[in-house]
């Protein structure tokens, strides 16, 4: 039991005695069954790309273009399987402004245009190049803009990020379970393309009357970080539609 994080031995910790012991694990009498696998029908409901010079925002010459798309996940002939709201995000540009090491935090905030009462939602999700399962999803319930400028934002790191409106495990979203919505690939020789997927999963179906549905404005946008402890990444202006 360390005293503090930064707690050094064998002053900064007390330590209970080891204990060794043994064990035995039986063979199983069973037979596994194979998965199920649940299909599920995807559908686009929004979908938008903004191209950027790199030289202005990341120091490389080419070409940068930030992508993301919302859309819904649904088995309308499989009672048990909920349905989900998922976001694809993409980040394509030279691959000597995107290297390995680095985290690409990209983020939207949607929110209800005709619903004033409707607290914001913003998304974050954090890749590191070339380690996939390094990944993080954030979830943010509030009004503070998650732009590079913003008070919750400028010089903390990925993870400090707004801290102050983290929403709930709950009501966050997460992951999906392959590794490629997570990988970076090379379009071409100079080309990278760092992906990112976010989706939270609703208790059962959805339908026209869910508070989901509706007209929204959107806010998107990028940050590149050298690593987990950068406060001073490089950023792609926010783009709103």
């Amino acid at each position: 039991m360390y005293d503090s994080r930064d707690a050094v031995g064998p002053d900064g910790f007390k330590e209970l005695p080891e204990i060794t012991y043994t064990y035995f694990i039986p063979a199983a009498d069973f037979e596994f069954e194979p998965k199920e696998e649940i299909s599920m029908e995807k559908e686009i409901v929004a979908e938008e790309n903004f191209s950027f010079e790199a030289e202005d925002y990341l120091g490389v010459e080419g070409e940068v273009i930030q992508y993301l798309s919302a859309g819904f996940e649904t088995n309308p002939y499989e009672d048990a399987a909920n349905d989900r709201l998922g976001f694809q995000f993409e980040l394509e540009g030279p691959k000597n402004a995107i290297k390995e090491g680095q985290l690409v935090y990209q983020y939207a905030t949607y929110t209800k245009s005709d619903d004033f009462n409707a607290k914001p939602v913003s998304i974050g999700c954090s890749t590191k190049i070339g380690a996939p399962l390094a990944t993080e999803i954030f979830t943010y319930e509030g009004y503070t803009s998650m732009s590079s400028d913003s008070s919750t934002v400028a010089d903390r790191t990925v993870s400090q990020q707004n801290s102050e409106e983290k929403a709930k495990k709950k009501e966050s979203y997460g992951l999906v379970q392959e590794l490629e919505w997570y990988s970076f690939f090379d379009e071409d020789e100079e080309t990278r393309v760092q992906p990112c997927v976010a989706i939270i999963e609703y208790d059962g179906k959805l339908n026209s009357t869910n508070d989901i549905f509706g007209t929204y404005n959107v806010t998107l946008g990028t940050r590149i970080y050298a690593n987990e402890s950068d406060t001073s990444p490089k950023s792609l202006p926010e783009q709103s539609f």
